[in-house]
């Protein structure tokens, strides 16, 4: 290390024997009262509202590639959306998780 100017001061860090140091972690450690601990991070869920927003951006690619190609979706596809809608504008609360993308969002042509 060349440059020191980003390092805490000795007194602000916490000492390590040889083999603390020989088997630190890159992540999962952290530091309580003086000692080097476990540390799992708090995992923060997603409301839902939130989930079917960003699931509208995948609907919108979707009806960009539907409008290009002149294929209307599936009656799957327009559950879906008409699902995810009602969870993004508030109007369907009791859903407790998204529904399943559908596997067919478009209907196939016909020649």
């Amino acid at each position: 290390m060349s440059d020191t100017s980003g390092v805490p001061s000795a007194g602000s860090m916490v000492a390590l024997t040889a083999a603390q140091w020989a088997t630190r972690q890159p992540t999962g450690q952290g530091v309580q009262n003086g000692a080097v601990v476990a540390y799992t991070p708090v995992v923060t869920a997603v409301p839902l509202k939130m989930q079917a927003a960003t699931a509208q951006t995948w609907i919108n690619q979707q009806i960009a590639t539907s409008f290009a190609m002149g294929t209307p979706f599936t009656a799957d596809m327009k559950a879906y959306v008409l699902a995810i809608n009602a969870i993004a504008n508030g109007t369907d609360t009791a859903s407790t998780t998204l529904p399943a993308r559908p596997t067919d969002v478009m209907t196939t042509a016909t020649a």
